[in-house]
């Protein structure tokens, strides 16, 4: 029995290795024909089948490798194309030119250039032809370079040589925009400043109320104006401004660009009127002139003035101080102790209220005193007229080359008179009066405020000027106060038609100088 079963085990063992071996080769076989192949693998196969199994492809394998060939070929197709593509666009000739605006605002003199885009991008640049329709307002050369020649408004034609594209750009020349600056002013008011521009016609203020609204209209502004004050305003809210210049070209302005700035409204007033009812000094006891009906004093006169004008002035959003207030006592000994005091509280404007008198009873009218001459302020280009038929009468002026002042305060003046030295004081008797002929700003500003609170009262025919209304003269209040300053004599006690409309409410009313005042500090 054991020999059987090795026979057949022997028999098993050689069956498989002979049919593991012919169908290996018929495989081969069948491979090599399919690819038209000779049969010398066969024999390879035939000498050694282990190392056939080993170098030979398995089927999976070669449908990978027919798969990967297929996806480089399909990706090369692609990428050509591409290149096909990419090259075919830049060869094409541009279908349309473009700006990146329709209009622009250049200045007088300024140059700029065109930048002029060709499309689809990327597309074949072409030759541009460039005209203005009036070179007496822009001027553009061959390469797109526009120069600003004058104010006005003109058209900037661009084609190509073959006129196929076209395109046209608005170009004006303008002037310059303000600079501006805004500060709190008057109670809930803001004051809008700028830097003046030359050649123009005027400005043009525009205000909106939030960063992101419309602006609306506020004013029209002469050239010869550099400020506005916008007034009644909402304490704590945000105001925007611009500021625009103009110029008139023919029936059309042209506009200036502009740059915004804001600022917050506030309640506090950042305008100080210092108000002077005049007398009531020595304790109280001074009264000033009698009126003409031998019961009316001056400073009761001027108490009541000053009362209303200060009602008027706070109204308007100023804020006001006194050296007494109204029907109160003067704390101070004499006029230059109340200057000194002025002085420390630094107004912006320096107010003192009287009335006349004179021997004369047909004496009458206003008169508004001023002085060129500031004492701590400027001591240089200082002359003096003197009213004596020796000096002139007040026609002749003579240059002073010192002033020495005495230990109350009192001046002595030398001045040139021919080759000699002459000197003048209160004490000689003789009326005088120092001119400043160089005036500092201060000087310059006092007249500029007299001057408009006189033209006021003129215009309004309440009363006639006395003097011409405007009269510089270095009173005490107007000289030796820092600040702008002026005193209003605001008419005659001694004159009886003249009292009787002084004491008058309703005259009175009428008479207060807050309007000369607005005027001064910009206020419409």
């Amino acid at each position: 029995m054991k020999k059987y079963l090795k026979g057949f085990m022997v028999f098993c063992l050689m069956f498989s290795f002979i049919f593991t071996n012919l169908f290996g080769s018929i495989n081969v076989i069948r491979g090599s024909e399919t690819k038209g192949e000779n049969s010398a693998p066969f024999e390879q196969v035939k000498g050694d089948g282990n190392e056939t199994n080993k170098n030979q492809k398995t089927d999976k394998e070669k449908n990978d490798d027919v798969i990967n060939k297929d996806d480089k070929k399909q990706e090369n197709s692609k990428q050509t194309k591409k290149e096909q593509v990419s090259k075919k666009t830049k060869e094409a000739a541009a279908e349309e030119i473009s700006l990146d605006f329709k209009s622009k605002k250049i200045l007088k003199g300024q140059s700029y250039t065109l930048n002029v885009k060709f499309l689809p991008k990327g597309s074949k640049e072409r030759d541009l032809i460039f005209k203005s329709e009036n070179t007496k307002v822009a001027s553009v050369s061959s390469n797109g370079v526009i120069k600003g020649i004058n104010y006005g408004q003109t058209t900037i034609d661009i084609k190509t040589k073959d006129e196929k594209l076209n395109i046209s750009v608005v170009i004006q020349v303008v002037p310059k925009y303000p600079t501006i600056k805004l500060k709190n002013y008057l109670s809930k008011s803001i004051k809008i400043s700028w830097g003046k521009v030359s050649g123009i016609s005027g400005y043009r203020i525009y205000y909106k109320t939030s960063k992101s609204g419309d602006y609306k209209y506020l004013t029209a502004v002469s050239k010869s104006d550099t400020y506005f004050v916008h007034r009644r305003l909402k304490s704590n809210k945000t105001y925007y401004y611009k500021v625009v210049s103009y110029v008139k070209s023919k029936d059309k302005n042209i506009y200036s660009t502009y740059k915004e700035k804001s600022l917050k409204a506030v309640s506090k007033s950042y305008v100080t009127v210092m108000l002077d009812p005049g007398h009531r000094g020595k304790y109280g006891r001074d009264y000033g002139a009698k009126g003409i009906d031998k019961k009316t004093w001056e400073v009761s006169l001027n108490d009541m003035f000053v009362s209303v004008l200060a009602k008027k002035l706070k109204k308007e959003g100023y804020n006001v101080i006194y050296t007494r207030k109204p029907y109160k006592k003067l704390s101070f000994k004499n006029l230059r102790e109340l200057s000194k005091y002025a002085n420390k509280k630094n107004p912006d404007l320096f107010v003192s209220i009287h009335h006349n008198s004179s021997t004369s009873k047909k004496a009458k009218g206003y008169a508004v005193y001023y002085s060129t001459y500031k004492k701590y302020l400027d001591n240089k280009g200082l002359y003096v007229k003197i009213y004596s038929k020796k000096y002139g009468s007040g026609r002749k002026y003579y240059k002073v080359s010192k002033i020495k002042y005495s230990k109350s305060g009192s001046p002595t003046i030398y001045f040139k008179f021919g080759k000699k030295t002459k000197k003048i004081s209160p004490s000689t008797g003789l009326r005088y009066n120092i001119i400043d002929k160089s005036p500092c700003a201060s000087a310059v500003n006092t007249k500029k405020a007299a001057s408009y609170v006189s033209k006021e009262i003129k215009t309004s025919k309440i009363l006639r000027p006395f003097e011409g209304g405007l009269v510089e003269n270095d009173f005490i209040v107007t000289s030796e106060t820092n600040a702008p300053s002026f005193m209003l004599e605001a008419g005659f006690v001694s004159n009886k038609s003249e009292l009787n409309k002084l004491k008058n409410s309703k005259f009175r009313d009428k008479y207060t100088t807050f309007k000369g005042i607005n005027k001064y500090f910009g206020v419409k």
